[in-house]
């Protein structure tokens, strides 16, 4: 897990993800809470992903609740190199 502090720097691998993931799906952006946004949707939040091999592979935006434990994903996006199980992982 990033805190949204480091998210900034990661965005470009981010970015080339969120782009695998729509052309694997043969798609485009969605509206919210879908879609792609780097100033606020995704450097704003905390961020899990999944490295495999050197590159990340996976990500997600978590939105925290009230409590410590309480997390929601806001967005998620994976390439085709996802290992089978990661996101049973998550």
């Amino acid at each position: 897990m990033i805190a949204r502090n480091g998210v900034p720097a990661m965005l470009p691998e981010l970015r080339a993800v969120s782009d695998a993931w729509l052309a694997a799906k043969n798609t485009a952006e969605k509206p919210f809470p879908g879609f792609f946004e780097e100033r606020y949707k995704i450097a704003h939040f905390d961020n899990w992903r999944v490295r495999h091999r050197g590159s990340v592979v996976a990500f997600a935006n978590l939105l925290r609740g009230g409590f410590e434990i309480e997390l929601s994903v806001i967005s998620c996006a994976t390439t085709t190199a996802l290992p089978k199980g990661v996101m049973d992982f998550g």
